[in-house]
C-alpha cells in the first residue's frame, strides 16, 4: 500500500473525484495531517476515531450505498494513519447503465467522513467514476 497524505480542511471538505475500477481491490494508507503556520505538517493523534465512506448514486438520503468502505485507524494511529480499503466483490458487484466507449461511466457521489466522540466531520467528497472491468474471470 502507498502512503498517501490527506490534509484536514476544518472550514470545508477537500473536494476530489476517484475513479473506482469494477472488480479490482482498492487499498490505500492515508495520514491525516494539519498544516502549521510555518508551512510544516503535524499528524493528528487518530487513536478512537472511526471513519465512514460511501458511494451513493445521488446525494439524497434516499439514496441506496453503493459501496462502503472499510476505513480504520491502523496501528499507527497515533501518527495519523489510516486505511481505506474495499474487496474486489464489492467493486464487480457496481454497475451503471452507461454505454460509453471508453468504459468510464458516472456512478454518483461520495465523502469521507471522521467521528470523533460526538463530532463528525467530513474530510472529503466528490463525484465517483466507475472504471467498466475487460477481464472477467
Amino acid at each position: 500500500m502507498a502512503l498517501h497524505p490527506d490534509f484536514l480542511a476544518l472550514s470545508s471538505p477537500i473536494k476530489v473525484d476517484i475513479t473506482i475500477v469494477q472488480g479490482d481491490s482498492r487499498s490505500f494508507l492515508r495520514t491525516l495531517r494539519k498544516k502549521n503556520m510555518d508551512g510544516t505538517y503535524t499528524p493528528y493523534d487518530i487513536t478512537g476515531w472511526s471513519f465512514r465512506l460511501q458511494v451513493r448514486a445521488a446525494y439524497t438520503a434516499i439514496s441506496p450505498v453503493l459501496i462502503a468502505a472499510t476505513v480504520a485507524p491502523t496501528a499507527n494511529a497515533a501518527l495519523g494513519e489510516y486505511s481505506e480499503a474495499w474487496s474486489p466483490s464489492d467493486t464487480a458487484a457496481l454497475w451503471t447503465n452507461s454505454s460509453n466507449a471508453l468504459g468510464i461511466a458516472p456512478l454518483g457521489y461520495y465523502d469521507l467522513e471522521v467521528i470523533s466522540g460526538s463530532d463528525v466531520i467530513t474530510l472529503k467528497r466528490g463525484k465517483a467514476n466507475l472504471l467498466l472491468q475487460i477481464s472477467k474471470a
